[in-house]
């Protein structure tokens, strides 16, 4: 396995304003559509990389806000990125990723969500000690937390 990864940013949408973080300033809502629109571009991307057996990335991730704080707020859209998580874990399962990252902070609400994706990787992955699911998190208090 190569040490390629990717990184797919879904939609540039947080209400945490952190000031090392571009979203602080450039937050902004993303409408249903473009949700669903961003999730199925890059399952086809996904999907075309690993065509052939030989493709093997060390990991692919997720970052677009806060996935398990109400961005997942529609049926549709909790689907679609259900479907698109499965398609990682899916990956990691026929060898073809060693990890799959997904950014967030989980600062607030709850995490019902979350928990519910940890389950879906227990039931897919059968050999969690070669493959992982990382939920990838960043509590820099000098950034966050104190903001107005």
């Amino acid at each position: 396995m190569n040490d390629k990864s990717m990184m797919f940013e879904l939609w540039t949408e947080c209400g945490n304003g952190c000031t090392f973080c571009y979203l602080g300033q450039k937050n902004q809502h993303t409408d249903d559509s473009k949700k669903l629109k961003n999730m199925r571009d890059v399952q086809d991307i996904v999907a075309k990389t690993f065509v052939e057996d030989l493709e093997q990335y060390k990991a692919i991730g997720l970052i677009g806000g806060e996935f398990f704080q109400g961005q997942l707020n529609t049926p549709e859209i909790k689907s679609e990125f259900f479907k698109l998580t499965k398609q990682m874990f899916d990956l990691i399962e026929k060898d073809k990723i060693r990890d799959f990252w997904c950014y967030c902070t989980l600062t607030i609400g709850d995490q019902e969500d979350l928990y519910e994706l940890i389950d879906l990787f227990d039931k897919t992955v059968t050999d969690k000690e070669k493959h992982h699911f990382w939920v990838l998190v960043s509590y820099d208090t000098w950034g966050r937390f104190n903001v107005p």
